[in-house]
């Protein structure tokens, strides 16, 4: 008996955990109904008139024999056009929400080259140099009357 109890309750906690692992699929199938439904459009039917005519032509040939020696044929021909003006409405799909961007012009200033002077800065040019009176020392000397020692 104790098997029995032991073998049903595994059988449910199985069972309860199969549920519970499916709850959010059944969520997620749920939610997606509920988005889809808001952000589907809503169409409208436009009857669209359209003209049928129908022609029928009937053309019947009838030939007619006696036994005497003569034959007699005789053909008829009926042609009978016959309108039949039909009013057929044609559903169309219409989105209702329309959006349409137009272009905007865009004044867009474009640079232009100006002349403009820049001053140079001088240039240092060597100069030669110039002459000047200046006067150079000399220096002493020996007097000449002197003699050499040796």
């Amino acid at each position: 008996m104790r098997m029995m109890i032991a073998g049903q309750a595994r059988r449910r906690v199985i069972l309860l955990a199969i549920i519970l692992a499916t709850l959010p699929c059944y969520f997620l199938g749920w939610v997606a109904l509920r988005v889809g439904a808001a952000t589907r459009q809503s169409a409208t039917d436009t009857p669209t008139p359209t003209m049928t005519v129908t022609a029928t032509a009937t053309f019947t040939a009838t030939a007619t024999f006696t036994a005497t020696a003569s034959a007699t044929p005789t053909a008829t021909s009926t042609l009978t056009a016959t309108p039949a003006p039909t009013l057929t409405e044609t559903p169309s799909l219409t989105p209702s929400p329309t959006v349409t961007l137009s272009p905007t012009l865009t004044d867009t200033p474009t640079p232009t080259e100006t002349a403009t002077l820049t001053p140079e800065p001088p240039t240092a040019t060597p100069l030669p140099p110039t002459p000047t009176d200046t006067a150079t020392p000399i220096p002493p000397t020996a007097p000449l009357d002197a003699t050499p020692t040796k």
